[in-house]
């Protein structure tokens, strides 16, 4: 009787083993399958989250950057009655208060360019999708900003050259590269004083149309380099005037082309500037 008790313990155990063999593993499966259920929940809800974030901060600069057109524009026409009455006070004013509307004229003048600044940056925000994309030869892009810009660079005694090579074709706004080339020269010759030189070139590099403009001028220092095109960014002491809002404008069309745009200086050497933007064509 001992025996059959202690054999019946025994299977009965046995069993019981058995039983808890076959269960723990699937109540460990359904474990895993419901943590992996509950990750995969909060990683949709965190990309839910992340994503109407990002609407909201869209929305938000859109905003910002609508607001900053309209009071620009509202502001234009005041600015221009303004000036318009400083001009009659200076021819009317008696010679002792001519230096007071001076200050007041060269204060309206560097406000309006500001302003204007600000309302193409906002304009430029809101037209990237309506670029005028053709096949350009950067050959006759760069002969046509040469031929416009050597007239500026002969008024200052600065020798502008220019130099390309053969067959270089890229997509792009003809109009808005160069606008591009346009600010780039004019900073190098606003920098350099005559007798110096400003250097207009193109060249093929890898797949990539790299386009330079390269002077002898001031230069830049080196721990300013990375902020030169951030917006209303100014060298302090540079002793030229702007708003700093061109270089990023600039840096806009060339990011908006697929390109990129980097500077590289020296002080007292001078700079380079160098827009490059991928090879193809539409045809």
């Amino acid at each position: 009787m001992d025996l059959d008790l202690c054999a019946a313990g025994t299977a009965l155990l046995s069993f019981a083993a058995g039983f808890a063999v076959v269960v723990l593993p699937r109540s460990h499966a359904s474990a895993e399958g419901e943590r992996k259920g509950d990750a995969e929940a909060l990683d949709r809800e965190i990309e839910a989250r992340v994503a109407e974030r990002t609407e909201e901060m869209r929305a938000m600069y859109e905003a910002q950057t609508k607001f900053l057109a309209d009071i620009s524009h509202a502001l234009q026409t005041p600015m221009a009655i303004l000036r318009g009455n400083v001009e009659i006070l200076e021819r009317c004013a008696p010679a002792r208060a001519r230096g007071v509307t001076r200050i007041i004229a060269a204060t309206l003048n560097s406000m309006a360019r500001l302003v204007a600044s600000i309302l193409e940056s906002a304009r430029w925000q809101f037209a990237q999708d309506k670029l005028c994309m053709a096949d350009i030869a950067v050959e006759a892009l760069l002969q046509e900003v040469y031929d416009d810009c050597s007239v500026l660079a002969e008024n200052k005694g600065i020798r502008l050259v220019s130099s390309c090579g053969a067959g270089m074709t890229i997509v792009g706004d003809k109009e808005k590269l160069k606008e591009v080339l346009f600010n780039l020269i004019s900073n190098a010759l606003k920098h350099t004083d005559p007798g110096g030189t400003v250097a207009l070139t193109g060249r093929e590099d890898d797949g990539v149309a790299e386009i330079a403009v390269t002077d002898t001028g001031c230069g830049i220092p080196e721990d300013r380099l990375q902020d030169i095109f951030e917006r209303f960014y100014r060298i302090d002491g540079a002793g030229v005037v702007g708003t700093g809002i061109g270089l990023h404008i600039c840096r806009q069309i060339v990011e908006a082309h697929g390109g990129n745009i980097a500077a590289e200086s020296e002080v007292g050497k001078g700079s380079r500037f160098a827009v490059r933007i991928p090879r193809k064509s539409l045809v």
